[in-house]
């Protein structure tokens, strides 16, 4: 394996996960890619192989507590070692505060807030004890700017972002650098329908400048920037990227 980092991806089955995990295979890293479909991620897992990286497929449910601990042991059984996390896994689900819905509330801080808690403090805690890693915490451009109709989307990616800043700082002397990026709008599978209506192509006309969505390739070199020695001194920080959204 040599100097290759061993960097654990969440939600790598499809989307940006999928992405950051073939960029990151191209760039020195050997991955334990996490997901729930194991068709999916067995097909991600095979493109890494072929691009270079000793890859393990973690088939899990971030909801599940004991998942975190199951995935830091597969982990270092087979390579010694952990370098970087990827939070990437997520849900979004929209509804009007007017009428709360307790129940999609705890869902979507469940798997937003609670998961990503869980996998940051568990492998956290090897990375401090070896004194040095990288955990990217992929929030959402939602998180800091009020869009209707998600409070509980909103509210689990600001608590990402607020998650990222104090594990940075407490963790900063043990040289442990955690870091997210808030996200604007993507091409995805679970977004295509939206973004592709008629609705759709207005609300990115009028309120993106670029006057598009992000490819998820296109986020994915921020992802690695963070996880590699080329980020080594960006810790606490929250990266935008979303083509202008925020600027408005």
């Amino acid at each position: 394996m040599g100097d290759r980092l061993v960097t654990v991806i969440t939600g790598a089955s499809r989307g940006l996960g999928a992405s950051v995990a073939r960029l990151a295979a191209t760039q020195g890293h050997d991955l334990v890619l996490v997901a729930r479909d194991e068709e999916l991620l067995g097909r991600v897992a095979d493109e890494c192989r072929a691009l270079g990286a000793t890859t393990e497929v973690a088939v899990a449910d971030l909801l599940d507590a004991q998942t975190p601990a199951r995935v830091l042991d597969q982990t270092l059984t087979r390579f010694g070692r952990i370098d970087g996390l990827v939070n990437n896994a997520g849900i979004y689900r929209t509804g009007s505060a007017r009428r709360p819905d307790l129940d999609q509330w705890d869902e979507v801080l469940a798997v937003n807030l609670t998961a990503p808690y869980r996998m940051a403090t568990t492998f956290g805690a090897a990375m401090t004890q070896a004194g040095s890693g990288s955990i990217v915490n992929v929030s959402s451009i939602f998180a800091v700017v009020g869009v209707p109709a998600t409070a509980a989307y909103a509210a689990s990616k600001g608590g990402l972002i607020s998650l990222s800043r104090t594990l940075a700082i407490e963790w900063a002397r043990y040289n442990v650098r955690v870091n997210a990026l808030a996200v604007g709008h993507m091409q995805t599978d679970i977004t295509a329908s939206e973004l592709e209506s008629e609705l759709g192509k207005q609300f990115v006309e009028k309120n993106i400048p670029l006057a598009r969505v992000a490819d998820p390739d296109e986020v994915a070199p921020l992802v690695c920037l963070l996880l590699g020695a080329d980020g080594a001194f960006i810790t606490g920080s929250v990266q935008v990227i979303d083509g202008g959204f925020s600027a408005r």
